[in-house]
C-alpha cells in the first residue's frame, strides 16, 4: 500500500463529509488532537478526520471527543492496534468510529452494537449517528484507485 492512497482517501473522505457538515451542521475536519480523558491520565489520540454534530462542542486547540472519528491504514499501521484505537475511541465517547483500509477497499465500523462490523467496497457506509450521510465505498475506492493509477 502507498502513502499516496492513504492521502487520496482522506481528501475523498474530506470532499464527502465537508458538505454534510455544511448541509445539516456541525464541523469536520482532518487530524484533530482529541482530548479522550479524564483525570490525570491523559489521551491525546489523533484521528486522521473527524465530524462532531451540531451541539457537540469542539473544543479549540486540543479537540473534544467527536462524533465521528475516521482511521485511515497506512502502510507502516498495525490493523489490529488501529482496531483497538476505535474501540477506545468508542469507550471515550466517540458515538462512531471508522476503520477504513485503502488498500483492501472495506470499512470497519464501530457503533452501538457493531463492534467491527466490515463493509466491503460495494456497501455503502451510514449510521443512524449521521443522518443522512451515505458513503459509496465503490465510488470511493474507485477514485482512490484511479488517482493511485495517474
Amino acid at each position: 500500500m502507498t502513502r499516496f492512497k492513504h492521502v487520496t482517501l482522506a481528501t475523498e473522505l474530506t470532499l464527502l463529509l465537508g458538505p454534510y457538515a455544511r448541509s445539516v451542521g456541525g464541523y469536520a475536519g482532518q487530524t484533530p488532537t482529541s482530548n479522550l480523558s479524564r483525570g490525570e491520565r491523559r489521551l491525546y489520540p489523533i484521528p486522521d478526520l473527524a465530524y462532531w454534530a451540531p451541539g457537540r462542542p469542539t473544543g479549540d486547540d486540543i479537540f473534544t471527543p467527536p462524533t465521528l472519528a475516521i482511521e485511515i491504514v497506512s502502510p507502516d499501521q498495525s490493523v489490529p492496534r488501529l482496531r483497538e484505537k476505535n474501540e477506545q475511541y468508542r469507550a471515550s465517547g466517540v458515538d462512531v468510529a471508522w476503520l477504513v483500509h485503502p488498500e483492501q477497499c472495506w470499512v470497519e465500523t464501530w457503533e452501538d452494537l457493531r463492534n467491527g462490523e466490515r463493509i466491503e467496497q460495494g456497501g455503502v457506509l451510514e449510521s443512524a449517528r449521521l443522518p443522512g450521510l451515505q458513503i459509496d465505498l465503490e465510488a470511493v475506492f474507485s477514485a482512490v484507485d484511479a488517482d493511485a493509477a495517474n
